[in-house]
């Protein structure tokens, strides 16, 4: 249910998200990637 909501509530950012995670997995760097999330979450 939540995860649905969530869904419902993000979906027109689906695509900035895919591409965001793209970019955080075609870097290959895990802790780079976890820490640029992190402030792109709360920036």
């Amino acid at each position: 249910m939540a995860l649905g909501l969530a869904a419902a509530v993000f979906s027109p950012f689906n695509y900035l998200v895919i591409l965001k995670v793209d970019r955080m997995f075609r870097a290959r760097d895990v802790r780079r990637a976890l820490r640029n999330t992190l402030f792109w979450l709360f920036d």
